[in-house]
């Protein structure tokens, strides 16, 4: 033992160990406030409880138009993307992927438009800039507030936990299809580069580029490579 104490102490001495620091927890870590916001307005919605997942679907809606789009939801139980059409009531009260990431950055008082994870995908990255105020980053870049695009889905990142390990908030259909008023979800250490499918864009929303030490504009000499639809 004291032999085996000896030696830990030489090797650290001539700085032969390093010890890998620690990712900090979401209690402890400090994000800057303008991100801390985004955060805040994607947890809310999700310990709402109430809002369920409806395709194109939009609004938060009541808490009474909640109960009612759930009631419905019970009494017919209709796949994800007949719940409008069984339940009308749910036009007053859900949310898919794409409208609970947008309505997360308006309530944070970000601008933001709706667009489809398909032209998330494939649009310019100039053009998503100035139409829609988000901008394509490399995924070493990848901070809570920033948006993971898949095939036909999108996810916005709560923490990074760890290498290629994220907690993230998004509203959830299709196989992962909770029950009513479960449509917003938490999932953690998600391994992002294929959580449904590989991961296909990052975005971050232009307001949030200086807070990271980025530039507010796109790079016009940077490659782009369209990714189209199989």
């Amino acid at each position: 033992m004291i032999i085996l104490a000896s030696i830990l102490g030489f090797c650290l001495s001539w700085g032969w160990l390093v010890f890998a620091e620690p990712i900090q927890s979401a209690k402890t870590a400090k994000l800057p406030s303008r991100v801390e916001q985004v955060i805040q307005e994607a947890q809310k919605i999700l310990e709402r409880g109430d809002v369920s997942y409806i395709y194109g679907g939009h609004r938060e809606g009541s808490q009474r138009e909640c109960g009612l789009c759930n009631i419905c939801l019970l009494k017919e139980k209709p796949t994800s993307k007949e719940r409008i059409k069984k339940c009308p009531e749910c036009l007053k009260c859900g949310m898919d992927c794409s409208h609970f990431t947008a309505a997360v950055f308006r309530r944070a008082g970000l601008p933001s438009r709706y667009l489809t994870t398909e032209t998330m995908i494939n649009l310019h990255p100039s053009e998503l800039f100035t139409k829609f105020h988000l901008k394509v980053i490399d995924s070493w870049q990848l901070k809570p507030g920033d948006l993971l695009v898949y095939r036909g889905h999108v996810v916005m990142v709560e923490r990074v936990s760890g290498p290629s390990r994220v907690d993230i908030v998004h509203a959830t259909g299709g196989k992962d299809l909770r029950g009513p008023g479960m449509g917003i979800q938490r999932e953690r250490g998600v391994y992002f580069r294929d959580f449904r499918g590989p991961m296909l864009r990052v975005l971050r929303h232009k307001d949030l580029l200086t807070v990271w030490g980025q530039k507010t504009k796109v790079d016009e000499k940077k490659r782009f490579r369209r990714i189209h639809s199989p």
